[in-house]
């Protein structure tokens, strides 16, 4: 797992891996919504005439929105079922589930980046992996299954039915995972149905010291290599092959050695003239890896079972630095590349005047040439100080004519996209793809390139992006990184496309407001929890996907919290627009594609339908068909509505539902029936939570009527939803308490907020204020958005004036009066959603103190009532209202009733990390932490084959007794038995030495006499793991007089060699005296313990000979 980074990549497509993730409400009670109640409702104008509104959908329920994504109710609970997770509106509008995307079109023609997204743009949904499959995903690699492909039918409302081609299935392998994951897509719905199965390994489980997790996909024969690097050099890798998705592996011959690391699988055509003898098997698979001083290449002839080695290296790190890229084959002519990051410069370290390069091979694999890109920028391997982040693997893709794309992250950290049309000889202007961004602000540091290219002139750049700035990327929790302090940026998902051969660029955040890390993304210490890179393919529809690793899931990480330090496995399956091959290309705009509906039997009788936001085909999506079965017969429509949600007031049991969506192409189809089932349909613990409001009619239309009819989208207000969702503890402790109100306004095609108009959420306060001596003329409280003159908002709350009395009119009546700003806001023009979050506390000063807005607690009589180009001063009362709901109630769960266990994070540190063995190290994980809890238990993984150890101590120490690189793991519990999120690690070098003893040390003759000659004689042994050069070995006489200095010869591991040495003993005095052997006196052999090479034995001189 190391610097291992792959991508594999036949017919021009690299390989891929991703994520859909499983999750279940883990319901206790929700609180219940009071229906609105036309006789005790209060308004603000006791002297005017009211209309009325009822309210029969109070117990909707909606999807997601913001922030909030399924992943959040992955914190709550995981279950073995495949969930969607993404972004979903509950609002028609332009973007899909987990694309914030728009499809407006734009001028482009001279540009190399786009502004804003072009038509045809490609749009994805993100499919996490369910609890249990792809759990430890680091450096992942995704293949695409051309030949499992199936089809998957949906239906129209005529009657006829869609037939749509999953593209084939996706393979998945990532960590040190016991299996690889499959993953079978049924695009009935959308977003798809993903099942994801672990396939067991045969060779996972051998003893390793460390991992370079590889699997590679053939897409033309459907074989896939799941491959792990043994890390005990020259041990070799192990490689399972299967041509049924996992159904049956088979064992290869590994490639034995397989070098140090890094290593990469590929595959593809060969390149002319074929091999002599023939080739067994219809493509060439490729095997790199990183040996000491240069980078080697096998190549099997028989599929893979069998490799053979190259007769020259790639290319020595002279040349270039070590192999990180990831190996592909051209579709076109089979040439063989291999990316680089850095090349030519200064050595060793490659950080000074290199470039980055792609390494080519024209003849299979034999000889390899370099071929820079000119105009790249590099750091190399960092320098002997790492004062500066070292450059990661670049990637490159190849198109189907043989033109290639390289991915690259540049010297300043920005992502970088070269093309060539002559296999590396030249190239085109290197591209800034970060500098625009169609949904977000410029990408100021991208690491863990993947490329992938269809037709000649169509690619796609994916990369792990950050709006922040700073040469401190690749520092965090755990490491120093020793050139700056902990990175305080956020990470999200980008892709780039191109669909003109790289002369334009749209790039676009896959998962805006879903981080898939916060803080750095590190090559060492508890932030290296995604390892080195992460992968992209296509399949055979030309969809893209991205295999990727996600380090921040739970709902408090995703809502501003710490990083989880996970590597959970995550897929992003393009769901529509332009696609790698333009013979699929979907003709845009479309109709949206079929809702993933699913029904809930309420207990008052009625029946919630909820659906997430499906494709919208390019065009927005409007609105939603509701169409009912009754016991069997047809279905009929019910109601049209422009959520995503839907309360039936008739219910009956067996009623059967179907819905559709709807934009300018008209009604897409359905998929499946929906029959309601009993369960819970809201929860307050994940947005946009509870609804409050509801402010449309049974059929789905608006609720509004006479003065309070809206005059325009912005200020059309639908739905008001309440959340409590798990924001975390203070330093202290104490659950945070925040409240988040969601606001649905009719989407809106404005640029901008209408400016000087409000939006204010009122409801009847819970206490009272005494510091506050005007505070009997306030009796409620509210929470609101505005916007000034210039159209920029501000979010804000405060009291409420009492309803007029014409009798005896009080000055504040109907008068808000701010007393501060909402901890934030956002409101989505496009979708209509307005989402507000506040502290409690905020309430609590100015309405009751600290008993108020706790659990059961309400927020009662609750309206939302909205003014278009008003003064923000003076009155705001229903009759000058644009929009104004009826009265809605919310009870309060308080955020502890949400709140999950937070994992523990592990910390392992190690010294020395490196020495000759036997290396004993000690190993330290006190640095482990649990935000709301305490580390009770450690469990040691020494990575040389010995058992773990798990005990209560944070630190422990073990003994390397053989050379090898090994990979030192920690995991930890908490005092509530949650594992640690990540798997903390550290590299241990123990180094193959010789060790010089003298085994045996011997006298002629013990009891000689004054003027005898006395032979000793020494045994030097070679007891260490590397051969010893030839050295010196004393004598030396009562521990001062040297008898001499022999000559021993060089010894291989074990070999021993004897030396002697002869004393004349004529002026010996008589008694005892010490003769001491040491071996390699002069120290031309580095030992692995040099305080061994000793012997001493005692001889007896008597009187004189006779």
């Amino acid at each position: 797992m190391r610097k291992t980074k792959r991508r594999t990549e036949q017919n021009g497509f690299p390989s891929l891996r991703g994520k859909c993730s499983t999750a279940c409400f883990l319901s206790r009670k929700t609180p219940p919504l009071a229906r609105r109640n036309s006789k005790q409702e209060k308004f603000d104008d006791a002297s005017s005439p009211i209309c009325w509104k009822d309210n029969p959908m109070q117990k909707n329920s909606a999807s997601q929105s913001g922030v909030f994504n399924l992943r959040a109710l992955g914190a709550i609970a995981l279950c073995s079922v495949g969930v969607i997770l993404g972004t979903f509106s509950f609002a028609s509008s332009q973007t899909s589930a987990a694309l914030t995307n728009t499809s407006a079109p734009t001028s482009t023609a001279t540009a190399t980046t786009a502004a804003t997204a072009a038509p045809g743009t490609p749009r994805f949904f993100l499919y996490m992996s369910p609890q249990g499959v792809a759990d430890s995903s680091g450096e992942p690699s995704i293949g695409s299954n051309w030949t499992r492909e199936a089809i998957s039918n949906n239906h129209n409302v005529n009657g006829s039915i869609n037939n749509i081609p999953n593209g084939g299935t996706s393979l998945y392998f990532g960590g040190f995972s016991p299996a690889m994951a499959k993953v079978t897509w049924d695009d009935c719905s959308s977003p798809a149905g993903a099942l994801w199965e672990n396939k067991p390994l045969l060779s996972a489980n051998t003893p390793r010291a460390a991992g370079d997790p590889i699997l590679f996909t053939l897409h033309d024969t459907g074989r896939t290599f799941v491959a792990q690097l043994e890390g005990l050099t020259p041990a070799g890798s192990t490689i399972d092959i299967t041509d049924d998705d996992g159904d049956h592996f088979t064992p290869s011959d590994g490639v034995v050695p397989s070098d140090i690391d890094h290593e990469t699988l590929g595959g593809g055509p060969y390149h002319s003239p074929l091999p002599n003898p023939g080739p067994l098997y219809q493509d060439a698979i490729y095997y790199a890896s990183q040996s000491v001083a240069d980078a080697r290449a096998f190549r099997s002839d028989n599929g893979g079972l069998v490799f053979s080695q190259a007769a020259a290296p790639m290319f020595t790190t002279a040349d270039c630095q070590g192999l990180h890229g990831h190996l592909k084959v051209s579709p076109a002519d089979g040439t063989v590349y291999v990316p680089n990051a850095g090349c030519g410069g200064s050595v060793p370290f490659h950080e000074t005047g290199a470039r980055q390069a792609v390494v080519v091979s024209e003849n299979n694999g034999i000889t390899w040439s370099i071929r820079p890109i000119p105009d790249s920028t590099t750091n190399g391997e960092s320098d002997l100080n790492n004062t500066i982040p070292a450059t990661r693997d670049p990637s490159v893709g190849v198109a189907t004519d043989g033109t290639i794309y390289f991915g690259y992250q540049a010297a300043n950290g920005h992502p970088m996209v070269a093309v060539s049309h002559d296999k590396g000889l030249n190239w085109s202007a290197s591209v800034d793809v970060g500098a625009a961004v169609v949904n977000g602000g410029p990408v100021l540091n991208a690491t863990f390139p993947a490329t992938v290219a269809g037709d000649p002139n169509r690619a796609a750049f994916t990369f792990y992006g950050s709006e922040t700035p700073g040469t401190n990327w690749d520092c965090g929790q755990g490491t120093d990184c020793g050139h700056g302090a902990n990175f305080a940026g956020v990470w999200y998902l980008y892709v780039a496309t191109t669909f003109d051969g790289g002369a334009t660029w749209t790039t676009q955040n896959v998962t805006p407001g879903d981080p898939v890390q916060r803080g750095g993304i590190c090559q060492s210490g508890t932030c290296r929890n995604l390892l080195d890179f992460y992968d992209a393919t296509v399949d055979k529809e030309g969809r893209i996907l991205i295999g990727y690793e996600d380090g921040c899931i739970s709902a408090a990480c995703i809502n501003g919290g710490a990083n989880d330090f996970t590597a959970k496995g995550v897929i992003a399956r393009q769901s529509g627009g332009m696609r790698m091959f333009g013979a699929f290309d979907p003709i845009e705009p479309a109709v949206p594609g079929a809702p993933k509906a699913t029904g809930t039997a309420n207990q008052d009788g009625t029946a919630t339908l909820n659906w997430s936001a499906p494709d919208n085909g390019g065009s927005a999506v409007t609105a939603y068909n509701i169409y009912r079965s009754i016991k069997g017969g047809p279905f009929t429509l019910i109601a049209t509505v422009p959520v995503t949600n839907y309360t039936d007031a008739s219910f009956a049991t067996k009623d059967v539902y179907h819905v559709t969506a709807i934009n300018q192409a008209g009604e897409g189809p359905y998929c499946p029936d929906v029959a309601p089932v009993r369960g819970v349909t809201q929860t307050p613990c994940v947005l946009p939570g509870v609804l409050a409001i509801n402010d449309l009619n049974p059929d789905g239309s608006d609720n509004d009527g006479g003065a309070n009819t809206p005059p325009d989208p912005s200020v059309n207000v639908r739905q008001l939803f309440v959340a409590e969702p798990d924001f975390g503890r203070d330093n202290n402790g104490n659950t945070i308490q925040k409240l988040v109100f969601t606001m649905q306004l009719a989407p809106s095609s404005a640029g901008s907020a209408p400016p000087s108009s409000q939006w204010y959420t009122v409801w009847t306060r819970q206490g009272s204020d005494p510091s506050d001596p005007n505070d009997s003329h306030f009796d409620r409280m509210w929470v609101a958005m505005k916007s000034d003159a210039t159209g920029v908002l501000s979010f804000q709350y405060g009291k409420f004036g009492v309803p007029l009395d014409a009798t005896n009119p009080d000055p504040n009546a109907n008068t808000p009066v701010t007393f501060g700003n909402a901890d934030s806001g956002t409101y989505d023009i496009a979708s209509g959603v307005v989402t507000i979050t506040i502290s409690n506390s905020k309430f609590r000063s100015i309405d009751g103190g600290a008993t108020k807005y706790v659990a059961n607690t309400s927020l009662g009589a609750i309206n939302v009532r909205t003014y278009l180009a008003r003064p923000d001063a003076g009155q705001k009362s229903q009759n000058n209202a644009s929009d104004i709901t009826g009265n809605g109630a919310y009870t309060l769960v308080g955020n502890a009733f949400c709140y999950v266990n937070r994992l523990p994070v592990a910390s392992l540190s190690a010294s020395p990390t490196q020495g000759s063995a036997p290396l004993t190290v000690s190993f330290n994980g006190s640095g482990s932490t649990d935000a709301d809890g305490s580390v009770v238990s450690y469990t040691f993984s020494f990575g040389d084959g010995s058992a773990d150890v798990t005990q209560s101590s944070p630190t422990i120490q073990h003994t390397y007794n053989n050379a090898g690189d090994y990979f030192a793991t920690l995991t930890v519990k908490d005092n509530s038995g949650a594992s640690s999120s990540n798997t903390a690690s550290v590299e241990i070098k123990a180094i193959a030495a010789p060790d010089l003893i003298v085994s045996a040390l011997t006298a002629s003759n013990n009891q000689a006499r004054q003027g005898d000659k006395v032979t000793f004689t020494a045994t030097i042994k070679n007891q260490g793991q590397d051969s010893a050069a030839a050295s010196k070995t004393e004598f030396l006489l009562d521990g001062k007089t040297v008898l001499g200095l022999v000559d021993t010869p060089a010894l291989a591991p074990s070999a021993s060699a004897t030396v002697t040495v002869n004393w004349l003993t004529a002026s010996a005095k008589k008694g005892q005296h010490t003769i001491k052997a040491t071996a390699d006196k002069t120290n031309v052999v580095p030992e692995s313990n040099e305080a061994n090479n000793t012997k001493t034995i005692t001889v007896s001189i008597q009187g004189n000979k006779t």
